[in-house]
């Protein structure tokens, strides 16, 4: 009875091993067919089938990983887009960390136009998202030449990067680089230097509120997530005066730039009063009514709102 039960163990063991490797076959056979497809630019084999299944997400990021190393660049740029679907889609933390492992070594392509791509496609991720070696990769390339350094450099700041520090202060201090240069202070004060939140503060307090500053200063504040370079922004939020571009091209009156404020505030300001759509714009029918409930909010909030740090 006994060795009937540990052939009918072994037999299953077996049976479900050989059942992986097929199907494992099967995901490098796909790609296999797809990347050649790509490679000659013909019409590509459906291959989203594969994406469906958790179980099979952490073979397809290992397969696609495999191309990213290829010498035809529309094939690596295809297999780093594949990739981070895997990233995207996987809850499994190991899938995760190795595919987000994948598009940080991205960074360091011989082609510029991928290695700008992989910087611009971090900002997504959750922090437990980057492994010690993934880290290591971004610390490292702040001391290159890379295309959208200044973004790379808010994600140092995000994932809070201590080895990173000198090479940010040092960023902040000699690049002649303008928007890394800013960059440079923004992660700085994002990691809780308080020289760099003032220098951020004196900088911004000189402009007055209009069109540029709501979309080129007013995010980098927010993205500080310092409660000492958000009192610019709840003023500003707070300006009744029209002074910023209406989003609609066909109308030439300009708005209050609260409208656009509280859509930048929405997602890390802790029991706000409007959820944002995955467009990024707010949750509601009415946003002249949504824009005096904001400001109201935070006035009876006073300086006792809280902010999320959790994103980027």
């Amino acid at each position: 009875m006994k060795t009937e039960k540990l052939l009918t163990i072994t037999f299953f063991v077996f049976l479900s091993s050989g059942i992986f490797c097929q199907s494992e076959r099967k995901i490098k056979g796909l790609f296999e067919d797809y990347m050649l497809s790509v490679e000659n630019n013909t019409q590509k084999p459906d291959i989203s089938s594969v994406y469906n299944n958790e179980k099979n997400l952490g073979i397809v990021g290992k397969v696609a990983s495999g191309y990213c190393s290829d010498t035809n660049y529309e094939v690596r740029s295809e297999a780093y887009n594949l990739v981070y679907i895997v990233a995207l889609k996987s809850k499994k933390p190991e899938t995760r960390q190795n595919s987000v492992f994948t598009l940080v070594k991205g960074i360091n392509d011989k082609n510029k136009s991928i290695s700008g791509w992989a910087v611009t496609h971090l900002s997504v991720f959750n922090r437990d998202d980057f492994n010690p070696k993934s880290k290591s990769i971004i610390t490292s390339a702040l001391n290159k030449r890379i295309p959208n350094k200044n973004e790379l450099i808010k994600i140092a700041g995000y994932l809070n990067l201590q080895e990173a520090k000198n090479s940010l202060i040092n960023i902040a201090a000699n690049s002649q680089n303008i928007p890394d240069k800013w960059a440079a202070y923004l992660a700085l004060a994002r990691m809780g230097e308080q020289a760099y939140i003032d220098k951020i503060n004196a900088i911004v307090n000189k402009y007055e509120l209009n069109n540029d500053v709501v979309y080129e200063a007013i995010p980098g504040l927010i993205y500080t997530r310092q409660k000492d370079c958000f009192g610019y922004v709840i003023e500003a939020l707070n300006n009744r005066k029209k002074l910023c571009m209406s989003p609609d091209p066909d109308n030439p009156e300009r708005i209050p730039c609260g409208y656009r404020i509280m859509e930048y505030l929405a997602p890390v300001i802790e029991g706000f009063p409007y959820e944002i759509k995955a467009s990024g714009d707010l949750k509601t029918e009415n946003h002249k009514e949504a824009l005096t409930k904001t400001r109201e909010w935070f006035r009876d909030k006073g300086s006792n709102f809280k902010i999320s740090d959790s994103t980027f």
